[in-house]
């Protein structure tokens, strides 16, 4: 993808959205003996989110950490290969929803095989993506990868501490106006 400049964003955006509409309907239409979601809590802005953020998150802070690493990949070919990557899912989770309509309980285990051989198909697509797309030897792609994790971690954690802050602040205000009001 990158020496003949096959990657596209547009075909990228295509096979994500993919992935978030099988992801949301695998939520959803699972069979009831393996899902066990309740529906009345059922948010879809929640689902996008769920594949969305994550997918956002490892793009931008692989193209830090490999920018520091001395990576060749660019955030637009992270972008692609990363969206690459994620084709087996997309393709897996419709078929895998169907599937789990017609299993009993006791062929449930065939269903999250299935699932795991499709993950980690989809986590080998991403290691050996990152691997060519920065020209890295397998232990560099490793421990990028791993330091990939560890600041999605540090992200969503100081993320959290931004949002308890926001809560904390307008929870100050609005009993300072309680106060001033009450007076």
């Amino acid at each position: 993808m990158k020496y003949r400049k096959m990657g596209h964003l547009g075909i990228s955006s295509v096979i994500l959205i993919a992935t978030i509409f099988g992801f949301v309907i695998m939520k959803q239409l699972t069979g009831f003996i393996l899902n066990f979601n309740d529906p009345n809590e059922f948010n879809i802005i929640n689902e996008i989110v769920t594949v969305l953020g994550p997918f956002l998150l490892f793009c931008v802070i692989n193209w830090c950490v490999t920018t520091l690493m001395d990576g060749e990949g660019k955030f637009i070919e992270i972008v692609n290969v990363t969206a690459t990557s994620l084709i087996p899912l997309a393709i897996s989770f419709i078929p895998l929803t169907l599937l789990s309509n017609a299993l009993t309980q006791d062929d449930a285990a065939f269903y999250h095989v299935f699932l795991g051989i499709v993950i980690a198909y989809t986590a080998f697509l991403l290691l050996v993506a990152v691997m060519e797309v920065h020209q890295y030897s397998f232990g560099k792609t490793i421990g990028s990868l791993i330091i990939t994790a560890l600041g999605m971690v540090i992200c969503i954690f100081i993320l959290l501490l931004f949002v308890n802050l926001i809560n904390t602040m307008f929870d100050f205000l609005v009993k300072v106006y309680n106060e001033v009001v009450m007076r």
